[in-house]
């Protein structure tokens, strides 16, 4: 029984660092999201070089990975 329980809460603890997770990563593609359609907009009006875009585009498709 005792064993049992341990079980149950192992799975409950592991649910709830997952669901944190998820979060996280969850913020970090909008945020890479965000980033990259500032990066365009900025290269677009002139203010960085395509290389800014070009980082920011492939920190956006690690992220969505």
């Amino acid at each position: 029984m005792l064993v049992a329980l341990k079980d149950v809460e192992d799975a409950l603890s592991q649910y709830q660092e997952d669901g944190e997770r998820q979060e996280v990563l969850d913020r970090s593609l909008t945020e890479a999201r965000t980033a990259a359609s500032l990066a365009r907009q900025q290269y677009q009006t002139g203010l960085i070089p395509f290389s800014t875009v070009l980082t920011t585009e492939a920190a956006l498709y690690t992220a969505e990975d």
